[in-house]
């Protein structure tokens, strides 16, 4: 759990759900944002505190900054782990996305949370800063690993096959978000995982060592849909089942989703 103490020096849209919390320990390890990497409508950087320290160096791939009034918060993700905002405010409150990607517009839609603060992307929370919270996710950003992965396949392809993957209503999107939550429910499923693999646990749910599974059922259909187009793309039999083979990222995937699973949801307090 995170605080933002103070100001460190000057220079998309979501309703997200009130979080109300009676006990606020006082925090064990500081870190403070970047007045540089703000932004020119939010110069001020934002200190941010810890109850995990396990927690700091993905705290510190977020900045955080307010404008001089601190009537808002901006969050900027430069890292590989999502998190969720929220507010203490009884009011209901309209996340902004200031700086956004197709690939994280994708996600978010996948799981129907268009306030997720996706890596490389900036959001505006439009209250105070001592009212701002959000939440590390360990399943999210195991999904998100997978997806952007996949992304990067369908990607050597050509950019139309990508776009066509990330958004519109294409056998191809229609597959690519039915994988992206198979893998997301597999990984819940597997618990918090210790030991082992979790890439391989995600990985499972997409079907990769069977073929089958609602994810190998509709990737394939999209891989018979774009044929009959005379179109060539990722393909479920070669792509995606290298991704099993892939030891450079199943080994960098397995070292982050270990870590955040013995985290588990960290809570990050603005104040």
């Amino acid at each position: 759990m995170a605080l933002i103490i103070g100001a460190a020096c000057s220079s998309g849209e979501q309703t997200p759900q009130p979080v109300r919390s009676s006990s606020r320990p006082n925090p064990v390890v500081t870190t403070q944002s970047v007045a540089s990497g703000c932004h020119p409508l939010y110069p001020v950087g934002l200190n941010v505190s810890t109850r995990d320290p396990a927690e700091l160096p993905y705290l510190r791939q977020v900045t955080a900054c307010t404008n001089h009034a601190g009537s808002a918060v901006l969050l900027r993700n430069t890292g590989d782990v999502i998190w969720t905002p929220r507010t203490t405010t009884t009011q209901r409150v309209t996340v902004t996305m200031m700086k956004d990607t197709l690939r994280a517009q994708s996600f978010r839609t996948i799981f129907d949370q268009t306030a997720l603060l996706v890596p490389l992307t900036d959001l505006v929370v439009p209250v105070a800063p001592n009212l701002v919270e959000w939440t590390l996710e360990p399943a999210l950003t195991a999904a998100w690993q997978a997806h952007d992965h996949v992304a990067d396949l369908i990607q050597k392809h050509g950019e139309q096959q990508l776009s066509d993957a990330l958004a519109g209503n294409s056998k191809r999107r229609q597959a690519f978000a039915t994988c992206t939550l198979s893998g997301y429910h597999a990984y819940e499923q597997a618990g918090n995982i210790r030991t082992g693999s979790p890439t391989e646990a995600m990985l499972a749910g997409w079907g990769l060592a069977t073929g089958t599974g609602e994810c190998a059922l509709a990737w394939r259909a999209a891989d018979q849909a774009d044929a009959a187009r005379n179109i060539r793309t990722a393909t479920f039999a070669d792509d995606l089942a290298r991704m099993r083979t892939n030891v450079a990222w199943m080994s960098k995937t397995d070292d982050l989703l270990t870590i955040l699973g013995r985290l588990g949801k960290a809570i990050v307090l603005v104040r």
